[in-house]
């Protein structure tokens, strides 16, 4: 019985001791951090917070765009059996007019000619093979319909009628 005793005052005094010296690490930790520190790493998750922020309206605009499209071209409408295609994307297009334009590109291997799908809001969809490539830039021609892909910004001619578009992003 009194072995048992000891046994637990020895406990006891280990754990209180245990508790004492953390409280005081605590204490000391707390100690050394520096309100100039605190404040810069604040400042940088704020900057953060910033860049996301504007970061999420360009997504959110584009993901606008998608759910508001109302034409009916898709990357499907490329031939999913034609593996020389290395890539097929919708990208959505507006012009000054406020009228939208969806293109699905459909890309080879460099040196390989792909194709477009090119569709205006309530209209036709028109499919034009790819005729040239330069270093940032597609031409897709055939008959009175073309588009020249510089990046952002696209030049369609469709039954011979040109318009600029720009990327929606």
């Amino acid at each position: 019985m009194k072995k048992m005793k000891k046994v637990g005052i020895f406990c006891f005094v280990i754990v209180a001791s245990l508790l004492f010296s953390c409280k005081g690490e605590d204490e000391k930790s707390a100690s050394l951090i520096n309100p100039e520190d605190d404040a810069a790493v604040q400042e940088m998750l704020d900057m953060e917070r910033e860049k996301k922020q504007t970061l999420s309206e360009s997504d959110l605009r584009v993901i606008e765009a998608f759910k508001t499209d109302k034409t009916t071209v898709t990357a499907l409408d490329i031939d999913s059996k034609d593996t020389s295609f290395t890539a097929r994307l919708k990208k959505l297009y507006v012009n000054d007019k406020n009228e939208r334009l969806a293109a699905v590109f459909g890309l080879k291997r460099p040196g390989q000619m792909g194709l477009v799908i090119v569709q205006k809001e309530g209209g036709e969809a028109v499919t034009i093979p790819q005729t040239g490539e330069g270093e940032s830039s597609y031409t897709f021609s055939k008959g009175q319909n073309s588009l020249v892909d510089n990046g952002e910004q696209i030049t369609v001619k469709i039954n011979g009628k040109t318009e600029k578009y720009r990327l929606i992003k």
